[in-house]
């Protein structure tokens, strides 16, 4: 492998990995965990704050935050790279299956009538 293959590899890694924690570090996700922890209490029955018939908070809509247009891009080219390696190993799949059905048979058609009965 080359510095540069090396190089590229790491910063591939590492733009993923920056874009997944901007995911899970978004105002996004601590907003439902946020909106989980005030409901909690009124779902326990063991909570002083416990309500019986209790439906859930309303919460005022979110902001969306400006996403860059390079963060889409990135996210279509990561679906789009596990994709074909899904699409590759499906394949792999099917074709060995195809080749071992076929080789029992011919194998199958090897065998005697007895050697046939023993099997069964």
């Amino acid at each position: 492998s080359s510095q540069q293959g090396i190089d590229d590899t790491t910063k591939v890694a590492n733009d993923v990995f920056a874009y997944v924690s901007n995911l899970l570090g978004g105002d996004l996700v601590q907003s439902y965990i946020d909106k989980a922890l005030n409901e909690a209490g009124m779902k326990c029955p063991h909570s002083p704050t416990y309500m019986k018939d209790f439906n859930g908070l309303e919460f005022d809509d979110m902001i969306a935050s400006a996403k860059s247009e390079s963060s889409y891009g990135f996210l279509i080219a990561i679906i789009a790279v596990v994709s074909c390696l899904l699409v590759l190993i499906a394949l792999a799949i099917a074709i060995t299956r195809i080749v071992r059905l076929r080789r029992h048979e011919r194998w199958l058609k090897t065998l005697t009538h007895e050697q046939l009965v023993d099997l069964e």
